[in-house]
């Protein structure tokens, strides 16, 4: 739970922009080898503003896969 004005950091493998293929992979893996990928990428973005976050900063940066990181404000 945060306050009203309290910020959040989020670091996540995102499903925003072109970078499919690496995606589809890890997902693919993530369905058949849970054991090996224990998460999902998400659109960090979206999931925060529909949780009522406004957007302070954000990047996507690629590791093999793409990762955004993003600070939101609670309002």
């Amino acid at each position: 739970m945060l306050r009203a004005g309290g910020r959040i950091g989020v670091v996540a493998i995102t499903k925003e922009g072109r970078e499919a293929f690496p995606v589809e992979a890890y997902e693919w893996t993530h369905q058949h080898l849970p054991n090996l990928l224990d998460c999902r990428p998400i659109f960090v973005r979206r999931a925060l503003e529909n949780a009522g976050f406004s957007i302070r900063d954000a990047t996507i940066t690629k590791m093999w896969v793409p990762v955004d990181v993003v600070i939101a404000e609670k309002a």
